[in-house]
Formats: C-alpha cells, structure tokens, sequence
C-alpha cells in the first residue's frame, strides 16, 4: 500500500464540520417562540419592550436580557446540554394569565415530545438515549423548564411531568425518522384532549417550504431571528406543527402502514408518504445550539493552507452559520475576498460562476462559498468545469446545506478533475462515510456518533488537530523515507549489475561471470539490505520531528513529488550506472597484473571480488552518506553488513569447491586493491557534494527551518523540547472561553475615528459589495 507516503503529497482536505471541527457538545443558547426571542443577554429587555408597546404579542424582534449567570442553574441542577436561563421566558411560561404563555407552553411541549429518546434510570438518576447530541440539548431545556420526559410506557405512550406537578400521557401515533436527505423528522400524537397532531423539527430551509403561508409576518420575523442566530455561530431549527383531523390521519396512516410493509422499498416509499403529511405547516418557533470548536482547531487549519493544501468544508449549516464558523477557525480571514454562490435556479447559478471566474484570479486568495441549492447545478456536467475553475483560483472552499450524496460528489469532481492530485477526506459519523470512501484517502475520527466513519477510514484519529501531526509529521517523513528508499533500492542494483553488463563486453558474451554464484546471491540479502531499511525507519532530518509542525513549507516537496519523479528517477539511474563503470575499471586496473604472496598472478575470480567489494563499499557509503541522522544501530548495522560479506567470503575461501577458493587471502594482501577502494570510495564522496543536491533527500535543512519560523511566528523566542515560547494568545475563542484567537463575533474597531471594511466579494445576488 502507498497510503502512507500518500500522507506527504495531500493537495487538498476536505472536512465536515459538526462533530469534526466541533466537539458535538451541543449546548442550548436561545430560540424564537412566536416572533420573540429569547436567550439574549446582552440587548435590551423584553419586559420593558412590552411595557413601551403594550403587548409582546406584535411580531417584532424583540430583544430579552438574561442573568449574568448565565446557565449557572441548568449546570447547578445537573441538566447538561443547556446554556440558557432567560429568567423572562420562564416568568411566561409558568404565568397562564401572560398574553404570550400559549405559545411558551406549548414550544416546550413540543421540545418535550418531537425525539425518539429512550429514557436510562440508574441508581435514581434519569439519562436519556439520544441519536443525536442536538436532540439532547432540546429535551434537556424542556426538563430545565420543569417539563419532564419520563419515557414510554408498555403500549407506547409518552408520559411528561409538568411544572405544576401533574403528569400526562400522550399516545405516539407514529414517527418519521430523521434522515440526512430529508433533513427533518416528524412525530404524530395524539394529546390528552383527543386531538391529533404532526410536530416536526428540521432544517430552516425544508420546514420553511413546507410552511402554510411562508410569506407570513411571523415567519419573516424568525427568518431575521435565524439570521441573527447564524451570525452567533449557532446551529438553527425551525420548529412547526400540523392539527390533523382523524379522517385525515386514518387515510394517511394507511398508506403509511401499507408503504412500512414494503420490505424491498419501504424507504423510499415511506418518504413519499411522509411528503404528503408533513406540509401546511404552522410555524412555532426556532431554536439555536452551539457547538462548541475542538481545541487547536484554528492553527491546524491556518497550517494547512500555508503548506499550500487547499481545504474543503462540507456542512449542513446555514451560509451565515457556516461563514461565522469559518472566521473562528480561520479558514476564513478579514482579508479574505468572498465569492458567494447561492443562486436556486440554473440560469442564475451559472451566471455567478461566469461572473465570479471573469473578475477573481488566483493572486486574490479568495474563499468560495457555496450553497446546496447552488451545488445541484453545479456539479452537473456542464457546470463542473466551470466550479473546478473557480475553485482552483480560491485558497478555501466552503459548501453549505450540502447533503451525505453532495459531499461524495464534490470529492469525485475534484479527483476526477484533477487526475493527479490527492484528496484527502475526514468526518465522524455515518453521513461522511460516502465522502470519505470517495477519496484517496480517508480520516476517520472517533467521536460521539459512532463507529461507521473510523471503520470506514483508512486512518482514524481522536480529534481534528491530530491530522496536522499526521500529515506534517507522518506522511511527510513516510513520503522522504520511502521515496529514498525506492530510489536506492533501484541504485544499489544498478551499481551492482552494470560491472557485470560490461564484463560481458569485456568477455565477448562469451558467458563466462564476473562474480561468484554464491556470494551473488546474498548481495540483497545480507550485504546491503538491513542498513536501508533501518534508515527508511529511523532517519529523521530534525532532531525533534515536532518541529515539523511548526513549519508547513517543509510539507511541500511531497505536494510537489520533489523526491521522487522521472526526473528524480532517471538521475539516481544514470548515476548508477556511472558509478557501476568506474568501480568496474577502476577496481580491474587497480588489481590488473597483480601477484600473491606465493607469486601468481591473480587470477579473474580476485578481480571479480574485488568489483564486488568495491560495489558493497560504494552503496554502503553512499547510504551513510545522505542520511540525515546516524545511530548507535544503524552504524552497526552499516559496518557489520560489510563484516558479513568480509565473514562470508573467507568463507568460501576456503572451501575447495567453490569458484573463489584460496581467493580472499591474495585480495586481501594486495595494496593496489586497497588502494583502488580508497580512490573509489574518495571519488564517490566528491560527486555527491557536487552532483547529488540536497533536495533528493533532505529538502529543507534546519537553517531553513529556522528563518522560516520566524517568519511565520515572529514572536516566538525559541525552542523547548521542540515547542515554541513566547507566542501570545490572547482573545477569545469560539465557544466565548479565553483561546487563542479574536472573538469572531466582536465588532471591527475604527482606526483613526474611520470604519474599516473586509470582506469584499460577492453577495447573494451576485453583485459586487462590501460584506463588512
């Protein structure tokens, strides 16, 4: 397999986002009931609001203030999963005779009922058994609200423990399940009161079409407070709800069952039916969750792109959310030119393409920013040119509202558009199995959702920022190691079969061979064998390989096969061969003539170990030569290779029967040998230091290394242990906790009394403007 040195040469990476970059620690922040928002801490309060205008029942965006410790309670009563303690929202809830009480109520009631949790009792504490962190966050805030799941009983009926102490059962007709292509999920109940409704929860953009009246007031209110959720780097839902009369549901509900009994097609029949019911929806609210950024995050993806990797975010989430997201990691930066492609029909995603490929070039360092809806259209045949084209001239690409399907095939564009580049594809869960299976290579990381991505991978890892070590480390010392490895391997046999080609010029073919059959055959074996493979194990060229990932340049030579291509090759080949003609004669007129001690001439067997010796000398030389770094072992495993083949040919020396019998004492004794060995040896060391360029073996020397770190880190003072110091972090990060960057969400500051803008690029529209 070449999955490892594939590590050193990745052109591009391409992410998902929840559970990836993030920790899937979902915590609930606010939501929207009725038009009114709630979970704000920072804005004006709502009471006061009610108390200008009379009534919090006039669609507005209202703005609520919360306490300063914020949170604190759910963390204090053990809720997990819930950062929001709007004491307002509350006092509405728990308040019948409040104008906006119905609609509190019956937010959370639903929050209460829409999941598919299993409730876990155990030694008197409740737990519940989610499929997805987000639904946990939901329920929690519905028990911190004193309203309570208490599970299912024998026949299938939800029970809830209310605020007033009462506990009620709703009978659950039937669930739709959450899918990644339906992007939403739907329960039926039917409530105490003998009513029977849809409750459904799901993406803004699928719950929003399937609204009754989409244009109404309410729902332009909730789409400005998603907008201002998304820019808080929150994940949205919108929550919603249908009253179905029986006759309505019992004609549904039987081509429900009939479709659920299909075995061979019961998905995707089970969608269509789905489709019928889950429309003419009435809108309740929406909720907003964070999901908090894996550590070092931020430097690892900032590292990427200065090593040159272009790098893909595929997520689900709104643009808003996902370009907030993507200034706190730092794929995106305020210097950075946004190009961004939303259009829903065809004509008009194809005119931001046009326009964007016309006016961007690959100087600006540009991020795309793409939706779903847009991707549709692009990666159809006579688009996909037109993306590839845009994408190769940005630095970052960001894909939103993108499906599991969608991910495969933006994977697929670029490896099929870019033959000989190499992609590579990390994710956490089921959903990025298609994009990971896609790519030439695939990162599993083992998260809170399962198993299917890390079995699926060729790698797995424990969290995001690990991939810099793998690849700045790993595969760029699997990819130097093994690409020296190939080309010796090809070297040292050349070397040692180009004397015997010419000999056979020498000896007019007349067959007659150069070397003896049994000491020929242990040339890979024993002679030359162990010293390269420790060097493709151990050989480093920093003395702490942590340095590495400090230094993304030093990625580069793999991205741009710098060790090992044709050229690379051919040069390490004809050297070779060079090297196999002059120890040929060399070694010939260095023993030409020569006698033993007993006065015969020496004979054609002394001349062939001589070559032999000088061939096990040079490769051997040649080998400690352009390591990089030289052990105890690897010293001993170069002079006892040599010691060997001296210990083996003594050896047949001295049996009678073999070709080279009574041939290792003349040799031995005879200076103009050693003399040859010298010269050989000599002239080898001085055509590597004047041919052999260090960029065939160790690219980037430490001198290098070192004006590049202060170039890229110019505040740091040195080294510890390979670590660098006197870096200041300082800021916040994006789950609001002290980090190593600038809060993503604090507004720009004016220099010299005067705005300053970012962010130029496109907007939904496709005009030209200024973001910020």
């Amino acid at each position: 397999s070449n999955l490892n040195e594939e590590l050193g040469q990745i052109h591009y990476v391409f992410s998902d986002k929840t559970g990836t970059l993030t920790k899937n620690e979902m915590e609930f922040k606010k939501m929207s009931v009725r038009g009114v928002k709630y979970g704000d801490n920072d804005l004006v309060s709502s009471r006061a609001h009610e108390e200008t205008h009379g009534t919090a029942t006039n669609i507005t965006s209202v703005k609520l203030s919360t306490d300063k410790s914020r949170g604190t309670r759910a963390k204090a009563q053990g809720i997990p999963n819930v950062d929001f303690d709007d004491q307002h929202f509350f006092d509405v809830l728990y308040d019948d005779k409040h104008p906006n009480h119905d609609a509190a109520y019956n937010m959370i009631q639903v929050l209460a009922l829409c999941h598919t949790a299993l409730v876990e009792k155990k030694d008197g504490e409740m737990k519940y058994q989610v499929s997805s962190p987000d639904e946990l966050a939901l329920i929690n805030l519905a028990r911190f609200s004193r309203v309570v799941y208490q599970g299912c009983d024998d026949d299938g009926n939800m029970k809830l423990g209310w605020f007033d102490g009462s506990e009620r059962t709703y009978e659950l007709l039937n669930v739709l399940e959450f899918t990644s292509t339906r992007k939403r999920m739907s329960v039926i109940i039917r409530f105490p009161n003998g009513r029977i409704k849809l409750l459904c929860k799901g993406a803004d953009n699928v719950i929003a079409e399937r609204l009754e009246n989409p244009k109404a007031d309410l729902v332009i209110t909730t789409e400005n407070h998603l907008m201002d959720f998304a820019r808080d780097g929150l994940r949205t839902l919108l929550i919603a709800e249908r009253e179905l009369s029986v006759k309505e549901y019992e004609e549904w509900n039987s081509d429900f069952q009939e479709a659920y009994q299909d075995i061979h097609h019961r998905k995707e029949r089970c969608e269509i039916v789905a489709e019928k019911i889950e429309c003419k929806l009435q809108l309740i609210g929406a909720t907003a969750i964070e999901d908090k950024l894996q550590d070092h995050v931020g430097e690892t993806i900032k590292g990427l792109k200065e090593a040159g990797i272009q790098v893909w975010v595929l997520t689900g989430d709104k643009i808003e959310t996902a370009i907030n997201i993507g200034f706190a990691c730092q794929l995106l930066t305020p210097d950075v030119r946004r190009v961004v492609i939303d259009a829903h029909r065809k004509s008009l995603v194809s005119d931001q393409l046009e326009k964007a490929n016309n006016e961007i070039t690959a100087e600006m360092g540009a991020a795309l920013i793409i939706a779903g809806s847009s991707l549709n259209y692009a990666l159809r045949p006579d688009f996909r040119a037109a993306l590839l084209e845009l994408s190769d001239k940005c630095s970052v690409v960001l894909a939103c509202r993108v499906s599991p399907k969608q991910k495969a095939e933006v994977v697929r564009l670029v490896k099929e558009g870019k033959p000989g580049a190499t992609t590579l594809a990390i994710g956490d869960g089921a959903n990025d199995v298609n994009m990971i299976t896609a790519a030439h290579i695939g990162i599993g990381i083992s998260g809170k959702e399962g198993q299917q991505a890390v079995r699926a991978s060729d790698y797995a890892i424990g969290q995001f920022s690990f991939l810099k070590k793998l690849l700045f480390v790993h595969g760029r010392e699997a990819y130097r190691r093994n690409s020296i490895l190939v080309c010796y391997n090809f070297y040292k046999n050349v070397v040692f079969v180009i004397p015997h080609l010419w000999f056979a010029f020498v000896s007019m073919f007349s067959g007659q061979p150069l070397y003896d059959p049994w000491i020929y055959q242990l040339y890979n074996v024993f002679f030359t064998s162990l010293p390269i493979v420790l060097y493709a194990i151990f050989d480093r060229d920093r003395e702490d390989l942590s340095e590495l990932n400090y230094d993304p340049v030093a990625y580069r030579p793999g991205m741009e096969e710098a060790l090992f291509n044709t050229r690379v090759f051919w040069k390490w080949v004809l050297y070779a061969v060079f090297q196999g003609c002059y120890v040929l004669f060399v070694s010939f007129e260095g023993t030409d003539n020569g006698k033993g001690d007993d006065g015969h001439l020496l004979g054609l067997w002394v001349q062939g170990s001589t070559v032999y010796t000088a061939v096990v000398l040079v490769v051997t030389w040649k080998l400690l030569h352009f390591s990089s770094s030289h052990y105890w072992f690897t010293a001993i495993a170069a002079g006892g290779s040599i010691v060997v083949y001296f210990i083996c040919e003594a050896i047949l020396s001295s049996i009678k029967y073999t070709e080279l019998w009574g041939s290792f004492k003349p040799k031995m004794s005879d200076l103009r040998g050693w003399f040859a060995y010298t010269l050989i040896l000599g002239f080898s060391t001085i055509l590597d230091m004047s041919l052999w360029g260090e960029t065939e073996t160790s690219p980037l020397r430490d001198e290098d290394f070192q004006h590049r770190l202060l170039s890229l880190h110019p505040k740091a003072g040195g080294f510890v242990n390979g670590k660098v110091f006197n870096d200041k972090h300082t800021g916040y990060d994006y789950s609001n906790d002290f980090g190593t960057s600038p809060i993503f969400t604090e507004k720009q500051k004016s220099l010299g009394g005067k705005k300053k803008r970012f962010h130029t690029g496109f907007s939904y529209e496709g005009e030209k403007e200024n973001d910020l």
